[in-house]
């Protein structure tokens, strides 16, 4: 099945990466530079204005583009929609499982806490790369739910792979491509999400952090892609 592309572009940072320039157009692109109270933090007005978008586009399977690290709060507002029991398998090299700072502001270092505390169709979650710690057989095991929504944090790979804006792991695209291979083998993946861009405002080798993220963007997506299209 072919999945849809949604692309949620909050800095303006893909108009950097050739690749994404061309994705763009053919996807569902929503520009998202015009809200407030949005970076790292997402207050109620920002939450709803989003959930808006994200109900009027929601398919499963999809693809979603997030932006950079600070972003990635968004796997929580689509993992909202999935109405049927799944496990949720993350990529990344933070836990993201903080105490809200305040009540009613969804974070990026809180997310997964919050996914945990009110989905109830969640069944199990499972995280890759927090602290460099790569376990894929341990990951594996807590993954029973025939259907499996996926988020990746670009941060968990080396920085042999692609330049984020936060600290990077170890992973690398090859260990990645087995085991998400595995993951499409076996399971009903419902949806994936991507973040994990370099920060708009850096000056420092900016040009070559585009580059570097354009292709290893496209080196993802047509992986995704064609595991999207071989189940």
């Amino acid at each position: 099945m072919t999945p849809k592309t949604i692309i949620h572009d909050f800095t303006k940072i893909y108009e950097n990466q050739k690749f994404m320039v061309d994705l763009i157009k053919k996807s569902v692109y929503m520009d998202c530079s015009h809200l407030q109270g949005v970076n790292g933090y997402c207050d109620g007005e920002s939450q709803t204005a989003l959930k808006e978008s994200i109900k009027n586009n929601f398919e499963i399977p999809s693809i979603h583009f997030f932006d950079n690290g600070n972003y990635h709060y968004m796997s929580k507002l689509y993992t909202d929609f999935i109405h049927v029991p799944f496990d949720l398998l993350i990529f990344d090299n933070h836990s993201d499982q903080q105490p809200p700072r305040f009540e009613g502001i969804l974070s990026c270092g809180s997310w997964v806490k919050e996914v945990l505390d009110s989905n109830p169709y969640l069944d199990h979650l499972a995280m890759v790369g927090v602290h460099s710690n790569i376990d894929f057989s341990e990951a594996a095991k807590k993954l029973k739910s025939p259907n499996i929504y996926i988020s990746i944090d670009k941060d968990v790979f080396t920085t042999n792979e692609c330049l984020t804006n936060w600290d990077q792991g170890s992973l690398t695209f090859q260990e990645f491509k087995k085991f998400i291979t595995t993951i499409f083998n076996n399971k009903k993946v419902l949806g994936i999400d991507i973040c994990g861009e370099r920060d708009k405002n850096q000056i420092f080798q900016k040009e070559m952090a585009d580059d570097i993220n354009s292709q290893f963007n496209q080196q993802l997506y047509n992986l995704l892609m064609e595991l999207f299209l071989c189940h």
